[in-house]
């Protein structure tokens, strides 16, 4: 019932990751899909960049937040027949969500060949950068303007445990 699927989400842990570190996904889900027993990822560096400087080297001119906060992983498969959708990745902050850029994830990995799932042969590892908009309406000015010491946590498993790796722009 119902019922019980949300008294088995206020159970689900959270569990905390740091940048550098391979997070190991298990029996976890991401997003409505598991079976991904095998899958790791490793933050490598996060920035926030000046959106409309960034969309120019890649030729987009389409919507984008002002600022883009850009992860760059190393996603790792030792043994999961699956694939994974990176657009079921979130980045979130103690108190925001900020949605993934689709258009900028395939420009900024053309190795993706236009899709936003990404499926490792057993024993192998890629490089990505996962951009996500930042737009100003969605914060306090505040919050907005010290943007750089705001708590993100980019979320790469959701239930039972939901894994949060902790980003920090300085290393």
């Amino acid at each position: 019932s119902m019922n019980d699927y949300y008294a088995s989400l206020s159970k689900q842990s959270i569990c905390y990751y740091s940048m550098g570190e391979f997070v190991e996904v298990g029996d976890n889900y991401i997003g409505n899909y598991n079976g991904l027993n095998g899958y790791g990822f490793r933050v490598d560096k996060f920035e926030i960049v000046d959106g409309n400087s960034y969309c120019q080297e890649l030729n987009y001119d389409g919507e984008h937040g002002e600022k883009l906060a850009l992860i760059s992983i190393t996603l790792r498969n030792k043994g999961s027949e699956e694939g994974i959708w990176l657009t079921d990745l979130n980045l979130i902050g103690e108190d925001n969500y900020v949605g993934m850029n689709w258009d900028l994830l395939l420009l900024a990995n053309p190795g993706l060949e236009g899709s936003t799932g990404i499926r490792l042969s057993p024993g192998t590892e890629y490089s990505l950068v996962i951009p996500y908009d930042i737009f100003q309406k969605y914060f306090s000015r505040k919050t907005y303007n010290n943007i750089e010491e705001y708590p993100f946590f980019f979320v790469v498993a959701d239930y039972p445990e939901e894994q949060r790796i902790q980003l920090s722009l300085f290393d």
